[in-house]
């Protein structure tokens, strides 16, 4: 089986789905898959790759309002590539642009394409937008472009030949709406980089963290939909009451009202990226809780890491994240968009013993090691395949030669920690 990704959402500075990718580089040749090409937006023109693993990178305008975001807007180029790897599978990770511009050109190769629903974008951005528009206007707007971004959602993966989700609460939405052929692919973790053996008792005083404090822990993007907002404000209240401090990881458009705030509020100790997952997994298994307060996420990989590592959350009540939590010992939920609520469980969070809330921890995370995720991933590509077989074409013998001089970009590293050095 030969696989090719694109997808938009690859960020410089981390995230979800640059996790997935970077995990996917590295299982897929496990489990015997011919080939594994992966089509990314970035800063430079460049082809690089190892083994049966190949990167091309496409040069493109950063996304404006989200400067760690690139654009792939080169039709050509793309259907280039789609000409000479002729792929079974083409996996579609972002909604927007790429379904028509790829969806086209993949039926004349005979490939079959495979959505993969990483963002829940009528809910996250075009429902709370409108929102803003209506209370600005007075005029009808917040469920009128909602509505509009569910016929998109609903239009995009139809034409799909079929469609991956994270969490059943998303699948079962996609189904109301009457999106066929859908497969339910958890994502997962790394049950041994993850662990509660990274924790460092000397990590809070090297991120500046005032002896003996309690510290949570909040790996995000910058942005409205992700909560920030809401966690600012809670921690304001929860300082006060247990001198509790913040550590923030992201980037993001609230860039520039984070960096105000950590100059004047020594509680918030902000990194705006992390490369290495190791790090990460220090981070998770050192602090006394993580906060998840977005109420759009289609999965929440940085809880599932948290929760490998030992890390209990404290969860909003809504959205995604709450669905694998509900009724979990790990976990304390509240309701969200509310920070006194939030304030209230983060004070009951540190409070309680955390030994048997790390351990419920660790134990929710064992079911969602990496390798059962592509197992059900491959199986839903071979289902797919089964349903619609792909239509021969010729496979042109010679790829993209290698850039002669390749730039240290995220994609490099990525390849290089998924797969060892070397090309």
């Amino acid at each position: 089986m030969r696989v090719l990704d694109l997808t938009n959402f690859y960020s410089s500075t981390g995230g979800g789905v640059r996790s997935y990718l970077r995990q996917k580089m590295r299982w897929l040749p496990r489990f015997g898959v011919e080939r594994h090409v992966l089509v990314l937006p970035s800063s430079v023109d460049q082809t690089h790759g190892r083994g049966s693993t190949r990167i091309y990178e496409i040069a493109g305008p950063r996304v404006p309002g989200q400067p760690s975001y690139r654009a792939l807007i080169r039709p050509a180029r793309i259907w280039s590539i789609l000409r000479r790897e002729a792929p079974d599978v083409v996996e579609i990770g972002s909604p927007y642009i790429l379904p028509p511009m790829v969806i086209p050109a993949a039926r004349v190769l005979g490939s079959r394409c495979v959505g993969f629903l990483h963002s829940d974008y009528p809910r996250a951005y075009f429902g709370p937008w409108g929102d803003r528009l209506q209370a600005r206007t007075g005029l009808p707007l917040g469920r009128l472009i909602g509505g509009i971004a569910e016929c998109h959602m609903r239009a995009t993966y139809r034409a799909m030949d079929g469609t991956c989700v994270a969490v059943q609460s998303i699948l079962h939405r996609l189904e109301r709406l009457g999106v066929p052929r859908l497969y339910h692919t958890p994502l997962g973790v790394d049950l041994n980089q993850f662990h509660p053996c990274r924790r460092d008792a000397t990590l809070a005083k090297r991120l500046g963290i005032v002896d003996g404090r309690p510290w949570c822990l909040c790996v995000a993007r910058l942005s409205r939909e992700k909560g920030i907002e809401t966690l600012l404000a809670a921690m304001q209240l929860a300082h006060r009451d247990r001198r509790l401090e913040l550590v923030l990881v992201g980037d993001g458009p609230r860039r520039p009202d984070i960096v105000r705030l950590e100059a004047d509020h020594p509680w918030l100790h902000w990194i705006p990226q992390l490369d290495e997952p190791a790090c990460l997994a220090e981070l998770y298994a050192s602090a006394d809780c993580l906060v998840a307060p977005g109420v759009a996420e289609t999965f929440g990989l940085a809880v599932l890491e948290a929760l490998a590592s030992g890390c209990p959350v404290v969860a909003a009540d809504a959205g995604a994240i709450a669905e694998p939590l509900a009724g979990s010992d790990a976990a304390l939920m509240f309701e969200a968009g509310n920070p006194v609520d939030l304030q209230r469980a983060l004070v009951r969070m540190i409070d309680a013993p955390r030994q048997p809330m790390s351990a419920a921890a660790r134990e929710l995370a064992r079911g969602h090691a990496w390798e059962r995720t592509f197992e059900v991933l491959l199986a839903a590509y071979d289902d797919v395949l089964q349903r619609r077989p792909r239509r021969h074409t010729s496979r042109q013998p010679r790829a993209d030669a290698p850039s002669a001089a390749i730039t240290d970009t995220p994609a490099v590293r990525d390849l290089t920690w998924a797969l060892g050095a070397g090309s």
